[in-house]
């Protein structure tokens, strides 16, 4: 009989243990994988801004230099800045075509940018720019701006896909 009540008390105590212990499990595994989808939705979405705003930083400062026929030590320096920063948010050794593009067409502005520069800098030592040099850094702002549109419509293509990612992501983990 002593046995018994022995058996009946570890039952009554091992049961509810195991079972807390397997739910207790559950809860940290699904809380892991939400913590984890939560950061990484978080830092891609933080990503996707970065992008909108700078490349808008970078053709406002393009389209100012062409719009106003405006070529100042500033100009360039917030081209740079923003171009930089452009080229950092993507793999230079992508696979996926839309990135490569991009990737390629940015480099094509900044090498154009390196010859605006160029110029900017032998004007200021005095030499200034002639006539055809003025007209070359102008007919560069021309194309870069509409390489900035294949750029631009490549980022919309790119943001869409990478939303649609999120999108999968967070319902993935809520269902």
């Amino acid at each position: 009989m002593e046995r018994g009540k022995y058996m009946n008390l570890l039952q009554g105590f091992v049961s509810p243990v195991l079972i807390s212990s397997i739910i207790g499990y559950l809860v940290y595994r699904f809380n892991k994988k939400k913590l984890y989808t939560d950061f990484i939705t978080r830092e891609r979405m933080k990503w996707l801004e970065n992008i909108r705003n700078d490349f808008s930083n970078l053709y406002a400062s393009i389209n100012t230099i062409y719009s106003k026929d405006d070529i100042s030590f500033e100009s360039c320096i917030n081209v740079y800045l923003y171009l930089s920063k452009m080229q950092l948010y993507f793999n230079p050794n992508t696979t996926d075509e839309l990135e490569k593009d991009i990737v390629d067409n940015l480099n094509k502005i900044d090498k154009e940018f390196r010859g605006i520069a160029n110029m900017y800098k032998v004007a200021r030592k005095g030499r200034g720019i002639s006539n055809q040099e003025a007209a070359n850094v102008f007919f560069t702002a021309e194309n870069t701006i509409k390489e900035l549109f294949i750029i631009h419509d490549d980022l919309r293509k790119i943001l869409k896909k990478e939303w649609d990612n999120i999108k999968k992501e967070v319902k993935t983990v809520t269902e």
